[in-house]
């Protein structure tokens, strides 16, 4: 995988050839070939998603990030509602499985991300807490 925000690399198109074959050469199986164009920054499409992690055009993950903070809120809405009939073990649980996995999944990934969106998160964090 090619990834990278180097606007000269991103207009190279890259042959990818599966169980070691070389173009050219004669084999009994067939050479897979798949050509990897790059992403168009003015496409519709404002992310692709790769193993739960959108990578948008730019590579700076805020399109990633909004999700994880609109995913936050709602969970937050579900804090603020059960906070006066649950236990405070039960709150913790709640906080774990609903804020606190979708914080770490992948973040050494997109922590890369600019300053302002951390402490977007940092705040959302801190309001659940």
């Amino acid at each position: 995988m090619l990834i990278t925000s180097n606007k000269s690399v991103q207009n190279l198109n890259i042959d990818i050839f599966i169980n070691n074959n070389s173009p050219g050469t004669a084999n009994e199986s067939p050479c897979l070939v798949y050509e990897i164009d790059r992403v168009d920054v003015n496409s519709p499409i404002p992310a692709i998603r790769f193993l739960g992690v959108f990578f948008d055009p730019n590579l700076n993950f805020k399109y990633h990030v909004d999700l994880i903070i609109s995913k936050v809120s709602r969970a937050l809405n579900i804090l603020r509602t059960v906070k006066n009939v649950l236990t405070e073990k039960a709150l913790k649980s709640l906080y774990y499985s609903l804020i606190h996995c979708h914080l770490i999944y992948a973040m050494p990934i997109w922590s890369t991300c600019n300053q302002q969106l951390k402490k977007d998160l940092f705040v959302k964090q801190k309001m659940a807490i």
